[in-house]
């Protein structure tokens, strides 16, 4: 009777650490989609900020524009770079989040 009590814990605490694995594994998937997502938007933002940094040159030269609204154009693009790399950094992370969790970190490296 002990043995079959055992057996059963041993069989439910397999299928809990599977599950268990299994959320983490879903987990970090749509953790590295959203990633994705943001990467696209932030590329889109900093060829933005960028547009409108050459256009603000432009008019300056033209006369039209102030050294402030160059300076305020080139800090926005700046730090749009900034938030695209830390973007690309916590993407990266995520991706290698779901090949550790797949088992495929190993393979890979």
């Amino acid at each position: 009777y002990t043995t079959g009590r055992q057996w059963s814990l041993e069989y439910y605490e397999t299928i809990y650490k599977k599950n268990e694995l299994l959320n983490k594994l879903k987990s970090a998937f749509a953790e590295y989609k959203n990633y994705k997502s943001q990467l696209t938007i932030g590329k889109q933002n900093v060829s933005n900020y960028e547009q409108l940094l050459i256009s603000e040159k432009k008019l300056f030269e033209g006369g039209e524009s102030s050294l402030f609204m160059v300076n305020s154009r080139e800090m926005s693009f700046i730090m749009a770079q900034i938030k695209l790399n830390e973007l690309q950094n916590k993407s990266k992370k995520s991706e290698i989040e779901v090949e550790y969790s797949t088992g495929l970190l190993y393979l890979n490296y």
